[in-house]
């Protein structure tokens, strides 16, 4: 998704050796975002955890598909939505981690207003397209990233599996709209107001 590196292993191709890039996190991010567009961050289903500290692969996939399903036959259609997933993603691991990539491109065959992100990093494609709203499964990379961009930013509410520090909680809040299901991501895409959360001490603390 991002700038972060990792070793090199079979499940990537045509890795190049670069860099190791520090996300500027309290750079101001100056965009105008376009209403009319939606970013979905689908993560990876993992098998590497016990459902004790993680989702399970069958709920995590199926919750992932319920996004989908809204996102591709509710959302009007002058709305552009946009996947963004790994680069360079081998069939191995698209298989064993990545059940939802197949799904979704299965579904938005000949549909003109979807498409996956061809751009490398989530900053480099917000940059670009600038979309209004970003819509992640759960806690992770992705938000520390986008965090400082004028954007809507919505998360799966996995208080099921993560109990997150009560202040902690409260920040989040602050910034971030969570929904437990469908009917809920319905109800706050029909009535976005974007949450400001402006405060550069605030940032602070809600990253580190």
């Amino acid at each position: 998704y991002s700038d972060f590196k990792i070793k090199k292993n079979i499940f990537f191709k045509n890795y190049k050796i670069s860099k190791f890039k520090q996300i500027k996190f309290f750079e101001d991010y100056k965009i105008k975002p376009n209403t009319k567009k939606i970013l979905y961050v689908p993560q990876n289903v993992t098998h590497m955890f016990k459902s004790k500290y993680s989702f399970s692969s069958d709920y995590f996939y199926n919750e992932q598909k319920k996004i989908c399903d809204f996102l591709i036959n509710d959302i009007q259609d002058n709305f552009q939505v946009f996947f963004k997933m790994y680069n360079n993603l081998s069939q191995n691991f698209i298989e064993s981690y990545y059940p939802i990539h197949p799904y979704i491109v299965d579904k938005i065959k000949s549909k003109k207003n979807f498409s996956f992100v061809e751009e490398k990093t989530i900053i480099e494609f917000i940059k670009k397209e600038k979309p209004s709203t970003i819509i992640l499964d759960y806690i992770s990379t992705p938000l520390w990233e986008v965090i400082k961009f004028p954007v809507n930013i919505l998360i799966f509410n996995d208080n099921k599996f993560f109990k997150l520090n009560k202040n902690f909680l409260k920040l989040l809040k602050k910034r971030i709209y969570f929904f437990n299901n469908k009917k809920e991501l319905k109800k706050i895409i029909h009535n976005l107001n974007f949450k400001k959360f402006d405060n550069k001490q605030n940032i602070k603390k809600f990253i580190l």
